[in-house]
Parts: structure tokens; sequence; C-alpha cells
């Protein structure tokens, strides 16, 4: 009897903390937040609540604390896809409540991976911006080449109306 009277109070207080947790997540969805979880390498979990539409930086440098891994060094997936946490928020991604982020440290390789296409992608925005000033460097003096050629054309038009009324003026003064 004493078995069975511990078993449906362990029953009763483990309902009793499933609601809670129910009304908790309730009350945290209605404060327009949503639940993930973070598993690191070894399987360890650590459940965090963020807003939908902020980024998940932050999140991210507190679960790596607690799963003891350098935050630098991390990677962060989501079904195979590695999640960038600085501009990444929730909802961009499409996560649902309670997804689950895997994160793991990078190795040397692919932190040299890393950095050689961060450099690539930063040559291409330089190349990308000079291209652009160029061309605009360009538009602009063809621009001023345009109203040089406008300029003379409109005083060489004026000359020629001054000497046609000169003319004019001229040929009827001799009358």
């Amino acid at each position: 009897r004493k078995k069975r009277e511990a078993g449906e109070a362990r029953q009763r207080e483990q309902g009793e903390k499933e609601r809670q947790v129910r009304e908790q997540l309730e009350a945290d969805k209605a404060a327009g937040y949503m639940h993930l979880q973070l598993r690191g390498p070894s399987g360890d979990v650590f459940a965090f609540k963020v807003k939908p539409s902020g980024r998940m930086r932050k999140s991210m440098d507190v679960g790596c604390q607690r799963l003891s891994l350098d935050c630098d060094k991390a990677r962060f997936s989501q079904s195979d896809k590695v999640l960038n946490m600085k501009e990444d928020t929730p909802e961009s991604l499409g996560l649902e409540e309670q997804a689950i982020v895997e994160v793991r440290e990078w190795t040397a390789e692919e932190l040299a991976e890393q950095e050689r296409q961060r450099q690539e992608q930063e040559a291409a925005r330089k190349k990308a911006e000079e291209e652009r000033a160029q061309k605009e460097a360009e538009e602009k003096r063809l621009k001023a080449e345009k109203e040089a050629a406008e300029q003379v054309e409109r005083e060489k038009r004026e000359a020629k109306a001054r000497e046609e009324q000169e003319a004019r003026d001229k040929a009827a003064n001799e009358e």
C-alpha cells in the first residue's frame, strides 16, 4: 500500500511539474517568446527562450558557456544547415517551438576555410565597391562632357542668332 501511495504521489508531483512547465511555456508564448534547445557535441541539451525576431547570438553564447564550448569556435546548425548566429533570427530560419539547434566546435581546417571564405567575400565586396565607384565616376564624366557639348551648341546657336539679328539690323539701317 505504501508503494502504491508513493507511486501515486510521484505521479501527482510529475503531473504538477508538467502542468507548471506547460503554463510557463504558454506564458512565454503569450509574451512573444519561443523556446529552443541547444544540443552540444556530447548530447547535453540547454533549453532557452528567445524572441522570434531577435538575433540569437547572446543566447548561443550563454549556451556555449553552459556546454563548456569556445563560443568563437562554435558552429551552429539545424537540420544540417549552418546557422549564422550574428545575423539569423529564429523567424528568418523558420525555426519552430522546441526546435533543436546543434552546436560543435570548428576544426582547425574548418576555421581556416571559414576565414578563407570571409576573405574572398570581403575581396568581392571591395571589388564591387570599386567597380561601382568607377562606374559612377564614368557616368559623372560622361554627364559633364554632355553638358559641355550642350553648352557649346547653345553658345553657337546664340552667336548665330546674334549674327542673323545684326545682319537684319544692318539691312534695315541701309534701307
